[in-house]
């Protein structure tokens, strides 16, 4: 399934902070942690980030935010993760209700 995570850096987070917090994540190979696919990671002004990532089970996309938080206890203002649906999907769903 795919999933759409919406998150905020805290202010208290340095962006060098943030910076050495992922590498150690990469260079430990939990990031993304085993079983999340990661799909785009993107930063946005203002500490702000969407991830979207590919999971099969709720265990793995738990660990992809507990990894984080682990690493570095308040990191995150917010983490937000929801389900998603390709538009061209959601759309042929639609048109199915409508017969």
């Amino acid at each position: 399934m795919l999933f759409v995570a919406f998150w905020k850096i805290s202010k208290d987070v340095t962006v060098q902070d943030t910076a050495k917090t992922g590498m150690k994540l990469l260079e430990k190979g939990m990031a993304p942690p085993k079983g999340v696919k990661l799909l785009r990671w993107l930063l946005l002004p203002g500490g702000r980030g969407v991830t979207i990532v590919e999971a099969d089970n709720a265990d793995a996309l738990l660990m992809e935010w507990m990894v984080w938080i682990n690493e570095y206890p308040g990191m995150f203002e917010y983490y937000e993760i929801s389900p998603a649906v390709e538009a061209t999907k959601a759309i042929e769903s639609a048109f199915e209700l409508s017969k």
